[in-house]
């Protein structure tokens, strides 16, 4: 086992978000991870008051990749402290999730009424106006208690982060973790393929999130191999994105009364989302047939390969 890290280590540490040559990669990984932390509280605190939605939606960004590393290294660290920061991150995410998905609401919105998606207008600007009033009061609320308390979750978790102790030695570092991402990635895809809906595509974006994470993080291994794997799970993960964007602004359309949406207005929503959203799904299977095209145990020997090949 490695020494734990020093206790001074600095939050403004010089940072990279992968593997670095000549490191011991336990303490590399380690370094990832409080990286990560720490860019996410430099959004939550230095991003203008008339920015904070944009600070909040890529503070989460943060948050989420942190979730991905601590799921990379859960055997490791052990499933007290993984279960334990894993639900710190979560919690963090939860309670500012309101201030990004009233951004999300607008855009996919606007998006789709650019797209041809015809609503009466009185009833398009009444419902635009709800979504920006919802918007800034999740925004105040934010600004007022959540991220105060989010920003001190952050210090303690990079804290808990900084007194790790890493194994430096080989692949079983994060066998087990890449094993699960990829497993889970390859079943979720399977299911989506077999029966499209919204709850296993959404379920299928988070684990591909997990895995383009991963990978981005170990791609110096390989470079010319694991990059381009790394954007195609970025590609899907983007495609995932929207079609899970557009079930929340259907969502957000069914939850209003008739004196925003009627039953007519409603339908149109829900009509220009679907088609949308099946033509985000037919973008999404090829590149998830060939993301997880192999077996998960011929996907384990290969990055292991890697691992031990790598030149870093």
């Amino acid at each position: 086992m490695s020494a734990a890290t020093d206790e001074t280590t600095s939050m403004t540490e010089p940072r990279s978000y992968s593997l670095r040559p000549e490191s011991e990669r336990g303490a590399d990984l380690q370094r990832v991870v409080r990286g990560r932390i720490s860019r996410a509280l430099e959004e939550f605190t230095d991003t203008a008051a008339d920015d904070l939605g944009k600070g909040i939606h890529e503070g989460r960004k943060q948050l989420k990749k942190t979730r991905s590393m601590l799921r990379l290294l859960r055997e490791p660290l052990g499933d007290d402290v993984y279960k334990a920061e894993n639900d710190r991150y979560r919690q963090v995410g939860r309670r500012l999730g309101p201030a990004r998905d009233g951004e999300v609401k607008l855009q996919t919105l606007a998006e789709l009424h650019e797209a041809g998606m015809r609503l009466p207008r009185g009833k398009l600007l009444a419902w635009r106006t709800s979504l920006e009033d919802e918007r800034e009061a999740a925004l105040e609320g934010a600004r007022e208690s959540d991220l105060p308390w989010a920003v001190e979750q952050l210090r303690k978790g990079f804290s808990v982060a900084n007194q790790w102790e890493l194994p430096e030695g080989g692949f079983e570092l994060v066998k087990s973790g890449l094993d699960r991402a990829y497993r889970r990635g390859r079943n979720c895809f399977a299911d989506v393929r077999d029966e499209p809906t919204d709850e296993r595509a959404h379920e299928l974006r988070k684990r591909v999130k997990d895995l383009w994470y991963m990978l981005d993080v170990l791609s110096p291994l390989w470079p010319e191999v694991l990059e381009p794997s790394a954007d195609e799970a970025h590609d899907l993960s983007s495609l995932l994105g929207d079609h899970h964007d557009l079930t929340v602004i259907v969502a957000d359309a069914q939850s209003r009364d008739e004196t925003e949406l009627t039953a007519e207005a409603i339908a149109v929503v829900e009509e220009a989302a679907r088609e949308r959203q099946e033509r985000l799904l037919t973008e999404s299977m090829p590149i998830g047939q060939r993301l997880y095209a192999e077996k998960r145990k011929a996907f384990d020997r290969r990055l292991e390969g890697y691992w031990n090949a790598g030149t870093i």
